[in-house]
């Protein structure tokens, strides 16, 4: 187990208690670690590039690393560093980070063979094994989504995430009938409009109205109008064997068809990882494992 973002004085022991590994990359940091009861499992962590946690300092990151395997009272696990741009077509930047960390690895391991060097996210263990090291940190993939925001069963991988709601109201509009707040959405022919209960409180962006799809029966339909609080509204058509109380799948697969949080973060203008981790508020997660 491990945590590999920022901690602070007082969850320290909580760490070290529960055999959890976490970063330092501050002469203050691992004083922490080094004031706790029992062994501190740390990692040291360099700023190649990336700009938010670590040292750019790469003669501090030295210096920690080397404190760390000398005391007694801390075990020095691993150095790490993140990528910035392992998901654009432009490596450079990216072979540039992955250079200066390997030169800094390889200065630990002077002192510590056994260190573990680790930097890889998603993208980077896909398509660099230059910069696999001694372990990846793989994120978004696990979760079965494209790191390059494409299509995920590109790289074999499966949505892990299946969201579902039901349809609450089924309503025929007729031509010149609006939908929803600021009747953004107005009927060119009688079609059956499908009231489903998730709004962007539950997570689905405020952005997708109007813009991407959603499964009714195994038929891909569109969201339509705006997303309210609480509420969708999708247009079915003008014939439809949809009744209330029937499934609405949001994400994820009914039959043939497949919604893909890849299509939702193109529509909203953002990332899969921000559709996948806004889903929320009401919502009711049920987690299966599968053999």
């Amino acid at each position: 187990m491990a945590c590999w973002g920022s901690v602070e004085s007082g969850e320290v022991q909580s760490l070290v208690g529960s055999d959890c590994d976490f970063v330092v990359w501050t002469e203050e940091a691992l004083g922490w670690a080094r004031s706790a009861t029992g062994l501190a499992r740390v990692h040291v962590k360099l700023d190649s590039g990336m700009g938010r946690l670590g040292t750019r300092d790469r003669s501090l990151a030295l210096s920690l690393a080397e404190q760390t395997e000398a005391d007694a009272g801390t075990e020095l696990v691993g150095v790490t560093t993140h990528f910035a741009t392992a998901e654009s077509e432009d490596q450079t930047f990216l072979e540039g980070q992955n250079s200066v960390f390997g030169q800094f690895s390889e200065s630990v391991k002077r002192f510590a063979p056994n260190v573990l060097a680790h930097a890889a996210n998603s993208a980077a263990t896909l398509t660099r094994a230059d910069t696999h090291h001694d372990m990846v940190r793989c994120g978004v993939s696990i979760y079965g989504l494209d790191p390059f925001q494409l299509d995920p069963s590109t790289w074999g991988l499966q949505p892990a995430m299946r969201l579902t709601s039901r349809i609450a109201s089924l309503e025929l509009a007729q031509a010149g009938d609006t939908v929803g707040y600021g009747r953004k959405f107005k009927a060119e022919r009688p079609t059956w409009i499908a009231t489903v209960p998730f709004g962007y409180a539950d997570g689905i962006s405020r952005q997708l109205g109007g813009k991407a799809e959603c499964l009714v029966g195994g038929l891909r339909v569109p969201i339509v109008g705006n997303v309210s609080m609480d509420n969708i509204a999708l247009d079915l058509g003008p014939e439809t064997e949809a009744a209330v109380g029937d499934q609405v799948v949001l994400l994820g697969r009914d039959g043939e068809q497949q919604v893909l949080a890849e299509e939702w973060a193109a529509a909203a203008g953002t990332i899969n990882y921000e559709i996948a981790t806004g889903i929320g508020g009401r919502t009711e997660f049920v987690h299966r494992s599968h053999k």
